[in-house]
């Protein structure tokens, strides 16, 4: 009976690792193209994002402005109405795309934060001291992730 519990609970584990994920970074090589407008508060997100990235893993996200110009999986950052109240923000992943959008351009720059965090990245103050930035050689999003924050 205790060996059967054991086995159960050891497949549960290996079930619960084996989740799906969006890769944006392999093995410090880039798979993600940042797709952002060339300008205001959404590029300013997109290069935030590129940076920390790269200092994380050594990989320099490219950034394009055209969604058909992207290789890889596709990190889309931008405005669209209703996306979240006020200067909120939304992040979805699902295969081979992740979406950072806002109804507010200054909402897109919290989304990529928020994102950065996601993948281990702290933010406990102004830099070097209140940002904590691992080292991943493998950068990946949880497939499914769906995060909204919206100010009450």
């Amino acid at each position: 009976m205790a060996w059967g519990i054991s086995w159960a609970m050891l497949a549960l584990c290996f079930a619960v690792a084996v989740v799906e994920a969006v890769e944006l970074v392999r093995n410090g090589k880039p798979q993600a193209t940042i797709v952002a407008p060339s300008e205001g508060p959404p590029s300013y997100a997109a290069e935030v994002l590129q940076r920390y990235i790269e200092q994380m893993s050594g990989a320099k996200l490219p950034i394009v402005t055209d969604e058909r110009k992207a290789k890889g999986t596709r990190v889309l950052i931008r405005v669209r109405k209703g996306a979240a109240k006020l200067d909120g923000f939304r992040i979805n992943s699902s295969k081979g795309e992740v979406v950072i959008e806002a109804s507010e351009p200054r909402g897109c720059v919290y989304g990529a934060y928020a994102l950065l965090e996601e993948v281990g990245c702290r933010f406990y103050g102004p830099e070097p001291l209140g940002v904590v930035i691992p080292k991943k050689k493998t950068i990946s999003v949880r497939d499914g992730l769906n995060i909204l924050r919206e100010p009450s």
